[in-house]
């Protein structure tokens, strides 16, 4: 008769919003496989989410929640025979954020989006719409990327918003809105001698204005 000898979890790999992955020793050598199981922190009955072969030390959960929090053990068996429960290990997993700091600089051929870079991530949603209307995507760049330029501009005439949607594929995130105000209608004026007085239509529910001259001296 040999004891099966209980194996001991010892490191979390890896964590993100859609999986974890945790390693243990190898103590025993005439096991059959190993029993992995979990249940979440506030439940105390565990259920057992994996069967591994003989010699396995690692296994990875692809059944996780983002912002929930899991415990984990596992025992190894021969046969019928089962050793006694490793250590437990308790983990979060996090949340997938997506930037809060989408900001947008934009000119009569272009709008150029940027924003600071999230963990996580596997590809950014580019989203535009007209104020008052409903998002719709208009590209997609992969992870690590930081900046778009949309060069497909909506009539100047109408205000427009920006919005960012992050997935790693199962979680999904929005970033904050930044719009692009509709330009103004100057209208004409009638100068005199010593001023003009400018007018003009205002076409936009979201902005400010600065005005600007062009000199023409002869």
């Amino acid at each position: 008769y040999h004891r099966v000898i209980p194996e001991t979890v010892y490191e979390i790999t890896s964590v993100t919003p859609k999986q974890i992955d945790f390693a243990w020793v190898d103590n025993e050598t005439i096991e059959t496989g190993y029993a992995g199981e979990r249940r979440p922190a506030n439940d105390l009955i565990f259920v057992e989410i994996a069967r591994l072969d003989f010699n396995s030390t690692s296994f990875t959960d692809f059944t996780v929640s983002s912002e929930s929090e899991y415990v984990y053990r596992v025992r190894a068996f021969q046969n019928r025979r089962y050793s006694s429960y490793s250590n437990e290990l308790s983990i979060t997993i996090p949340a997938l954020v997506a930037p809060a700091d989408l900001f947008i600089t934009a000119d009569p051929n272009s709008t150029i989006l940027t924003w600071s870079d999230v963990q996580f991530e596997s590809e950014y949603v580019i989203m535009r719409k007209r104020l008052g209307s409903e998002y719709a995507e208009i590209s997609r760049v992969g992870a690590d990327i930081t900046t778009y330029v949309d060069t497909n501009l909506y009539d100047a005439a109408f205000d427009h918003v920006y919005q960012l949607l992050v997935t790693d594929g199962i979680n999904i995130a929005y970033s904050n809105e930044a719009g692009v105000p509709a330009a103004p209608t100057l209208q004409e004026t009638l100068p005199s001698t010593a001023s003009i007085a400018l007018s003009w239509a205002d076409n936009s529910a979201q902005e400010f204005f600065r005005h600007s001259r062009i000199s023409n001296c002869r």
